[in-house]
């Protein structure tokens, strides 16, 4: 994927906490290591799409409860368990929403064998490759629901990352489902409301690329017909 600058290269930790003043954007103190003070620009992107991750991850918390209500036994073993195609829909257009592009990326490693490339598709875990969807966007990796397999609740990592391999292949990503479609629909309307409230962006603040009005935009729309690695 060729990087791309993207709206907050100039950003810094005032900006995010600007942006995202629900949260306390200090990623030390969530398991993610950052320069202290970001030294780069760089550093303070990913500190910005820290802070928004943790917001949509907050966000989402209830609505894993109902997904998981609805879904009936057996119950998660933590509350993003199952959730990540679902999870990662929403944070990419959340993301797109505020003027960043960002694209839905997953991986399985399902019927592979010693040796098969496709072993290496998915995030790697203490067990080995487990299937697992997540986002890219600024040539970062943005993760919500990591926690599920031992990772961190929020992860904010370089695109290369060898512990995130997304496939090309369309038979080793995960699909969004109709279901999994509808119920980010259905939730939509309530994160641009939620995020709304959230939000507070000085007046003189400007952006490389504006945000958009997607309230309307199915998310569908943001899934890669054929991703690419």
């Amino acid at each position: 994927m060729t990087p791309n600058p993207g709206p907050f290269a100039g950003a810094g930790v005032r900006d995010c906490r600007a942006l995202y003043p629900v949260v306390d954007a200090e990623p030390e103190r969530q398991g993610m290591a950052v320069d202290d003070p970001p030294a780069t620009e760089r550093a303070k992107v990913r500190v910005t799409l820290f802070a928004a991750a943790t917001t949509v991850r907050a966000f989402l918390l209830p609505h894993w409860q109902c997904w998981h209500q609805a879904w009936g036994p057996p119950d998660p073993v933590t509350p993003s368990q199952w959730t990540c195609v679902r999870s990662s829909m929403l944070l990419a257009r959340a993301f797109d929403r505020d003027g960043i592009p960002a694209t839905l990326r997953s991986g399985r490693p399902r019927h592979a064998r010693m040796g098969n490339a496709h072993a290496c598709h998915g995030l790697l875990t203490v067990d080995g490759r487990v299937s697992h969807a997540w986002v890219e966007a600024e040539n970062f990796v943005i993760d919500v629901t990591a926690d599920q397999f031992g990772h961190a609740p929020v992860v904010v990592t370089p695109a290369d990352d060898p512990a995130y391999r997304s496939a090309k292949e369309q038979a080793y990503q995960l699909v969004a489902t109709p279901a999994g479609l509808a119920a980010v629909e259905a939730i939509w309307p309530l994160w641009c409301a939620y995020a709304d409230r959230k939000r507070l962006i000085p007046p003189d603040r400007t952006l490389d690329h504006e945000p958009r009005d997607s309230s309307s935009q199915p998310v569908r729309d943001l899934i890669p017909k054929t991703a690419t690695a």
